[in-house]
């Protein structure tokens, strides 16, 4: 998925050069290229939760007889903001845009990068919430 690029800096030990997206994630690069706004990220495909966001709220429980109907078609969280679906009972099929459909189960989390469509089933048992996470202000 392409992301916007904030910054670049030095590496640790100066060794490569580092790209802050506007995802929250931070990619080793060969060199900076500061004509380069935007660029692909790897670990927002692979659907990994960056370090340092805090919970900044959460919608409530739905089942399969309250969920939205928007939750059911493509949607998106909004730029720079993460999500979490976690499932309490049942199962949830979540279906992120560009990968295959994964079934969330009871207990289990999925993670839904900033704006990245995507879509959700759940099953009759289901009872879910989504929580939504930013970078702390400041």
């Amino acid at each position: 998925m392409k992301r916007k690029v904030l910054s670049y800096h030095r590496g640790e030990h100066h060794a490569v050069w580092v790209a802050t997206l506007d995802c929250f994630h931070s990619l080793d690069i060969e060199q900076a290229q500061p004509s380069c706004i935007e660029m692909m990220c790897s670990k927002c495909a692979a659907l990994q939760f960056p370090e340092g966001l805090t919970e900044s709220g959460r919608t409530a429980e739905f089942t399969a007889a309250t969920v939205p109907a928007g939750l059911l078609k493509n949607h998106t969280t909004k730029a720079g903001t993460w999500g979490q679906l976690h499932v309490l009972d049942g199962c949830v099929s979540y279906h992120p845009d560009g990968s295959s459909a994964r079934d969330i189960q009871a207990g289990e989390h999925a993670n839904i990068p900033p704006a990245l469509p995507h879509s959700i089933r759940p099953d009759d048992m289901a009872r879910f919430y989504v929580a939504f996470y930013t970078r702390p202000a400041g």
